[in-house]
């Protein structure tokens, strides 16, 4: 098995052509600096008239861009809002649902209490307390008490 080659080769293909005049020092005008067509480590000066001017770039509007799209934005909160909206509606829903329940059951059940308290409540009794009390001379008294239950 043979190694490679190594020895330089020739470049492939056409010279490109030099696309400046070459700097004249006998010219005594501004000069500009441009690298060389085949040695790119090289500058060489060349006649400011001879470089084409560039086009000035238009400037960029910097203004910041909203991430999201505002009619995207609006659409997106109005489904949030509709969302937390329903689920608020739905949860107060149930909370009066279930209150209502626990209270037909808790007046329910208030009420048989109540029943069986009235009939298995004892026959009211009346009593009456009649006291006559008569003092005499010298810090003496009779007291009499006189009852009666029906």
């Amino acid at each position: 098995m043979s190694l490679p080659d190594q020895r330089p080769t020739a470049h492939v293909g056409q010279p490109t052509p030099y696309p400046f005049t070459p700097y004249d020092p006998a010219h005594h005008g501004p000069v500009v600096y441009i690298p060389h067509p085949t040695h790119p480590n090289l500058s060489i000066p060349v006649p400011r008239e001879a470089v084409p001017m560039t086009t000035p770039t238009i400037p960029r509007d910097l203004t910041p861009q909203p991430v999201l799209d505002p009619t995207a934005q609006r659409m997106l909160a109005a489904g949030l809002g509709a969302g937390t909206a329903a689920a608020g509606i739905g949860w107060g829903a149930a909370q009066l649902v279930s209150a209502l329940a626990a209270g037909a059951t808790g007046l329910v059940a208030l009420a048989l209490l109540l029943l069986v308290a009235r009939l298995t409540r004892p026959r009211p009794t009346h009593i009456e307390q009649h006291v006559t009390t008569h003092v005499r001379g010298f810090g003496r008294a009779t007291t009499r008490i006189e009852g009666t239950r029906r």
